[in-house]
């Protein structure tokens, strides 16, 4: 599925790099494959969970948390498998928390 959470976060990084006229952007393919490892180990403990997860993503600014946290959840319409009522996300970038 990892390829799956790729093409997904590629056309993110790409949707949004189109409202970004002012800069150029391009995907990052070492970032794109960490982020669809992280997404898809995300998905993958959620889907299997028989009770509601917090998720907590703690990265460098412009890492991807957001990119990998939104895949996650609409990865489901893709997949047409719903859990998306267990599931809290929060996202926490390092430069924000002091550190």
């Amino acid at each position: 599925m990892n390829a799956n959470f790729e093409e997904l976060i590629r056309d993110f990084i790409i949707e949004w790099c189109a409202t970004r006229r002012d800069r150029k952007c391009t995907v990052n393919e070492e970032y794109l494959k960490r982020q669809a490892k992280v997404a898809e180990d995300i998905y993958s403990e959620l889907n299997n969970a028989n009770r509601s997860r917090l998720v907590i993503l703690k990265a460098p600014t412009g890492s991807g948390k957001t990119e990998i946290l939104a895949s996650v959840f609409l990865m489901q319409w893709r997949t047409k498998d719903w859990f998306a009522g267990s599931f809290t996300g929060l996202s926490q970038c390092m430069r924000c928390l002091g550190r």
